[in-house]
């Protein structure tokens, strides 16, 4: 019996009128020793083909579907051998090549999650439909699909990396080998831009942000803003970075600081960077530090430029001490109030500071109004005392106004005439906080006239005290407005010489209702 050696070495497409899909295919087998030609016979279920060659080999059309072969020899006679084995072959039809994609190819999506997406292969001759094979390396994202047109279009998810194989088919039983295996991916869209979660004051001990979806990690860099270079100066950078949280670190500085983040994913575009610049206090920034700081917010005015408002209302005692001719003495109640403006400004990293403020007031006697103003400008320094609690003292100069109601000896109004002078004040308020919100006040001030600005005879002004001392509740309403009601005493005074060389002394005293408001400018 005949031994062969079948070797398909080659199919290419072969097309004529009467094999309109057949396939080029080429044999080799062992050549047989004494053997001048060989008879090669080729059959299928529907046909038979013989050939008679001079060598151990043979090429030729054949149409697709299921083959045998076997092969004899003849000697130089003509007389011939045994048949072969016969040896049972395919010819399929041609291999598919992948179209589009091409490989390794990157296609950008505009979805965050799935994407229509087109693929294509050049269309082989004779197929009838097409078996789709494709799978992603990220999401597990698996298909197998039959289609009758050398395409296919679908949803894929984005983000991800693909490979896909095309097999042809004229027949269930003829099918062609699987393409080659071709890759390419889908780039999702752009990122979304991180939301950070701005630090609500200066105890800054981290900084956070909302996940962005998507996001695999983020990109951020920290840098603090250096006075003396007029530059961001860079402090931390990070990469790669999978957190939604990174620790302030405790031992920088405290100053003006920025960070940009930006959030990255694999297979997605970057997001747009976020930028965000806050302040951070120098120092212990610890929870224990916090708290105790907390506390004092009810006491704590905000650095800078500042405004006052309070109002005080009451029954005054109004005393007038005469020592003119034609006049008398005067002691009468009137309901009176002051009404107080001011504004000032407080260092931003010391004790020190300046107020200024102003007031009207006026009280009601023998049925008139009787208006007059004061004003006073002062250095201000504030001293801890405690963890709760403050001295603010007060010292500078002032300018004050009474005015001096006359009658005769039967109680008839004659006239008002206005005494004023400047003088010395020297004022201190100790504030203790009760709670981050609450607080209470207890202030003194004196004024001490001895400088004369009008007097209703000419004469100088005698050395004249006045005093106020109060006590009140503090409220924060916000960081940069605190509201204060309570009570005060309130004694003014203003003395002068009489033509007669005695003094004339005019006094307004009361307990007032005082209301105070004071707000960060």
């Amino acid at each position: 019996m005949m031994k062969t050696l079948i070797l398909i070495l080659l199919m290419v497409p072969c097309f004529s009128l009467a094999q309109e899909f057949s396939r080029s295919v080429s044999f080799e087998w062992e050549p047989i020793e004494g053997a001048k030609t060989y008879d090669l016979e080729l059959s299928s279920p529907q046909e038979t083909l013989n050939f008679k060659v001079s060598e151990a080999q043979w090429s030729g059309p054949l149409e697709p579907g299921s083959w045998q072969m076997r092969v004899r020899s003849r000697d130089h006679r003509g007389v011939p051998g045994q048949w072969s084995t016969p040896e049972a072959f395919e010819v399929g039809i041609e291999q598919p090549k992948n179209l589009k994609p091409a490989q390794n190819l990157q296609l950008q999506a505009s979805e965050a999650e799935f994407a229509e997406q087109s693929l294509s292969w050049d269309p082989v001759p004779g197929a009838t439909s097409y078996t789709l094979k494709l799978s992603s390396k990220k999401s597990n994202f698996k298909a197998e699909e039959k289609v009758d047109a050398p395409r296919w279009t679908g949803k894929l998810p984005v983000a991800d990396q693909f490979e896909w194989t095309v097999q042809a088919h004229l027949s269930p039983e003829i099918s062609s080998s699987l393409s080659e295996l071709a890759q390419f991916s889908v780039l999702g869209a752009a990122l979304s831009k991180p939301l950070v979660n701005a630090p609500q004051d200066d105890w800054v001990r981290d900084l956070n942000w909302t996940a962005v979806p998507h996001a695999e990690q983020y990109d951020l860099v920290i840098s603090r803003w250096k006075s003396e270079t007029k530059k961001w100066e860079l402090v931390q950078s990070k990469q790669d970075f999978q957190p939604t949280e990174i620790v302030f670190d405790p031992n920088w500085p405290g100053g003006r600081y920025r960070m940009i983040l930006r959030a990255e994913a694999n297979l997605r575009k970057s997001s747009q960077p976020t930028e965000i610049k806050f302040n951070v206090r120098g120092g212990d920034r610890s929870p224990a530090a916090q708290y105790t700081e907390t506390m004092r917010e009810s006491i704590e005015r905000t650095r800078g430029w500042y405004s006052i408002a309070s109002y005080l209302i009451t029954t005054m005692q109004y005393v007038g001490d005469y020592n003119e001719s034609g006049s008398v003495d005067i002691k009468l109640k009137a309901v009176g109030g002051t009404g107080r403006v001011g504004a000032g400004y407080l260092h931003p990293d010391e004790p020190w500071g300046i107020l200024g403020i102003v007031d009207y007031s006026g009280f009601t006697i023998f049925g008139k109004d009787h208006t007059f103003g004061t004003g006073e400008i002062s250095a201000l320094h504030r001293s801890e005392t405690s963890d709760r609690g403050e001295i603010r003292q007060q010292i500078g100069i002032f300018f004050r106004e009474i005015p001096e109601v006359r009658a005769d000896i039967t109680e008839t109004y004659q006239g008002t005439s206005n005494v004023s002078g400047l003088g010395a004040h020297y004022g201190a308020e100790y504030w203790y906080a009760l709670s981050p919100k609450l607080g209470f006040q207890l202030n003194s001030h004196g004024y001490l006239t001895f400088v004369k600005i009008t007097t209703p005879n000419g004469k100088p002004i005698k050395p004249s005290p006045s005093f106020q001392v109060g006590l009140l509740g503090s409220y924060k309403l916000s960081r940069r407005a605190t509201a204060l009601a309570g009570y005060a005493y309130r004694y003014d005074s203003l003395s002068y010489e009489s033509s007669s060389g005695s003094t004339n002394r005019v006094e307004i005293q009361g307990h007032y209702l005082n209301l105070f408001l004071e707000y960060a400018l």
